[in-house]
């Protein structure tokens, strides 16, 4: 038997509800899903954390809208939690949450029915989301169940696609398995072209390497962010490559960069290989003056390079190696790390005089940007006393 409570609860709600934005419950998440359960109402659940720009302009610019409000309450119990705190950090790991917000919506049994992951970009998308949570043909977890019991019309794989993106589950797949029912000469089209750009992340999958390797009938149909398109994988597969230290795949990659791109190749294969054997004591040198001597652009990387140098080598020859990195680093950008950097590596090479000017350089530099400089006076301290010890002027 229900309770005075929900009757009541029930009666007012849309009352309160209807002219503001959405009404969030308090209480536990346990507390929020015996109501769900009492009241027969699904939940709509927004997960968070205080540190997340999306979020916050959710909270000022979606949630108090007032046709917001009116389809949330009337149609969800509505509930926040903070990912970082109580009930939050076991709900993130349960569900595997990677970013936010993410928006979850559960039947009032406590089963999820949909999610959709990052902000709506207005209140009907907002709206439209719900909506879809509400009808068991648009929810994902209908969606893959058609998908999984065979259905590959081409409308279907393309809703689902989209649910899955939104969702951020993987897509490519489907998305596959979509293009396939389109004729090469339609890809172009807005449609089908939004679809790879925004979905597709596997270098290996038939779309990208079909793209890589027909760039010039694309652009006769004016594609846009085609490149953007390609970096934009080739970069994210060269860090995971190297991460997962498979050869095939690292040849695989290699190939596919120099069909994508073709004169920018050589920085590009030189990333990888300075990635991917950097945990190699017989090769990663020999790939990091490749890389790093010639193609590095990044003042942060050619630092933190050689600060791994400073850190791990004792070769002089290395050592040299590492400055003249961190010399192009403070070439491109001067700032207290790599100035720092450059002191303490002048120190192991025990080039003092010019080591003590760098430290000085370093630690007004640290003092003029407001940043801790006791590492460098610390090591000030030892570069004057290695350099009396050794009768260096």
């Amino acid at each position: 038997m229900k309770s005075l409570f929900t009757f009541f609860f029930l009666l007012f709600l849309p009352v309160f509800s209807w002219g503001q934005g959405i009404i969030f419950q308090d209480g536990s998440w346990a507390e929020v899903k015996a109501m769900a359960k009492e009241t027969g109402k699904p939940i709509f659940l927004d997960t968070y954390t205080t540190w997340c720009a999306p979020c916050k302009l959710m909270d000022k610019n979606l949630f108090p809208d007032k046709k917001v409000g009116q389809f949330y309450n009337a149609n969800y119990l509505c509930y926040k939690m903070d990912i970082e705190k109580g009930d939050g950090i076991d709900f993130a790991k349960q569900y595997k949450i990677r970013s936010v917000p993410s928006l979850y919506f559960f039947s009032s049994d406590g089963k999820m029915i949909h999610k959709s992951v990052g902000r709506p970009i207005d209140t009907d998308s907002f709206i439209q989301i719900g909506k879809d949570a509400l009808n068991p043909e648009r929810r994902l977890q209908a969606l893959t169940r058609k998908f999984q019991m065979g259905n590959r019309e081409p409308d279907f794989l393309y809703d689902y696609a989209v649910a899955l993106h939104k969702a951020e589950e993987p897509a490519g797949e489907v998305v596959d398995l979509y293009l396939k029912t389109q004729d090469k000469a339609d890809w172009p089209r807005e449609k089908n072209w939004r679809l790879i750009l925004n979905m597709v992340e596997d270098f290996e999958s038939e779309t990208f390497q079909y793209v890589a390797g027909n760039q010039e009938a694309l652009r006769e149909n004016a594609v846009d962010s085609l490149d953007l398109f390609l970096g934009r994988i080739l970069k994210k597969s060269i860090r995971d490559v190297a991460r997962g230290r498979e050869a095939d795949r690292r040849e695989a990659l290699e190939k596919t960069i120099r069909v994508a791109f073709p004169k920018q190749a050589t920085p590009m294969v030189a990333k990888l290989n300075y990635l991917y054997y950097q945990e190699d004591p017989k090769e990663a040198h020999a790939y990091a003056v490749a890389y790093l001597g010639h193609h590095a652009t990044s003042d942060h990387e050619l630092n933190s390079a050689a600060w791994k140098y400073y850190e791990n080598e004792t070769d002089a020859k290395r050592l040299e190696s590492a400055l003249t990195w961190v010399e192009r680093s403070i070439e491109i950008k001067k700032y207290y790390a790599n100035s720092d950097t450059r002191a303490a590596l002048l120190l192991k090479l025990k080039r003092y005089p010019e080591a003590i000017k760098a430290a000085q350089e370093a630690i007004e530099l640290g003092k003029q940007s407001g940043t801790e400089t006791r590492h460098t006076e610390k090591l000030m301290e030892k570069i004057l006393e290695e350099s009396a010890a050794s009768g260096a002027n």
